[in-house]
């Protein structure tokens, strides 16, 4: 699909309200003189460790530790340090306000990428977008419009918080002649577990809408008992019979016969990735 095609679902006010929300949450931190609690008020598109930077500096120092070795626990789940806060919270808060973070150390945890300082963070967040972009239009031709020297601005502008901005260094990779094919997805289930995949943008000569994408994801999955209960549910029904589901995106409860590029379009977080929540509404509680 063409950009002609598509620009007229583009809501910018539901973008801009995207873009500028926010979500309270106090941080625990175990210093071994007392414990210190911190609330804040926070950009769903933050990362913690960029947030906590200077707190994180003063523990580290106290407990001789590297910030490799630091964890993050919500609802004594440990949480990636590279998941958005808007991710953590839709995925695992239980719906009481503030959303409490717990600072611990593991010394043996292992992960796949650890972080050092604010640009792993940094490089994370390219290679995510960049990833993106190649599974929205199956082709590497596009990301090669990012120029080398617009990443940092490009970051600035999203640690900022400067959506203009942020678009307007995009523009070259999101306006282009490029037929765009899928809608890249990341699909949580009420856990730390993500499951990258990606749904083509039309099926059967409409725009593939939010139960189809997930039929279509069920479908190529083999579900195993290690993946999460929510997941396993739906293993043997129909999410129209599993009444005690519910989806959500940028915090919203969203339809299920939403098109999925209105979804991209309008709810993607900055890495382009649509974020999708499927998770039980009575772990809930409230109701978003």
């Amino acid at each position: 699909m063409q950009v002609a095609e598509y620009s007229s679902l583009i809501d910018s006010t539901i973008k801009r309200k995207v873009i500028e929300g926010t979500i309270p949450i106090i941080v625990r931190i175990p210093f071994k003189s007392e414990e210190k609690f911190t609330l804040y008020n926070v950009s769903r598109n933050e990362y913690l460790p960029v947030l906590l930077k200077n707190s994180l500096t003063e523990f580290l120092q106290e407990v001789e530790q590297p910030i490799s070795s630091v964890t993050y626990t919500v609802n004594e789940q440990n949480v990636k340090w590279y998941f958005p806060i808007g991710i953590i919270f839709d995925a695992l808060h239980n719906g009481s306000l503030p959303m409490e973070i717990t600072i611990g150390i593991n010394q043996n945890q292992s992960t796949f990428q650890p972080y050092e300082n604010e640009e792993t963070i940094k490089n994370y967040h390219i290679q995510q977008l960049k990833e993106s972009v190649y599974l929205r239009y199956g082709s590497i031709q596009t990301i090669r419009q990012l120029a080398v020297e617009s990443i940092t601005p490009l970051w600035e502008c999203h640690t900022q918080n400067k959506l203009e901005e942020y678009e307007q260094l995009l523009n070259p990779i999101l306006i282009t002649g490029e037929n765009w094919q899928n809608i890249p997805i990341h699909w949580y289930f009420g856990s730390q577990r993500r499951y990258t995949d990606c749904i083509p943008v039309i099926i059967n000569d409409h725009l593939t809408t939010l139960i189809e994408g997930i039929q279509i994801f069920l479908k190529e999955r083999d579900i195993n008992d290690n993946d999460p209960p929510s997941l396993q549910l739906l293993k043997t029904n129909s999410f129209e019979q599993c009444t005690d589901l519910c989806v959500i995106i940028q915090g919203i409860t969203i339809p299920l016969d939403t098109p999925l590029l209105w979804l991209a379009l309008n709810l993607s977080n900055s890495d382009l990735f649509l974020h999708v929540i499927i998770r039980k509404t009575d772990e809930l509680l409230i109701v978003i």
